[in-house]
């Protein structure tokens, strides 16, 4: 079994621009939401990939395993 976690609102904080001009977009606060992403690693690869709201809690462990 594996879990990663992501926050939805990271953005790079470097762009290119062509020479003499400013990369000018907008960049969001990291107050996203959260994703965590659980899966079982196998010989055969990845299975059983399940993605939940916010970090694994009990309840949400034991939804992966039914």
């Amino acid at each position: 079994m594996e879990e990663t976690g992501v926050n939805l609102t990271y953005t790079r904080r470097h762009g290119r621009a062509p020479a003499g001009r400013w990369v000018d977009t907008a960049v969001p606060l990291h107050n996203g939401p959260n994703v965590t992403v659980v899966a079982a690693l196998s010989a055969q690869g990845v299975e059983a990939v399940m993605e939940l709201d916010g970090a694994v809690n009990t309840a949400g462990f034991a939804g992966y395993l039914d």
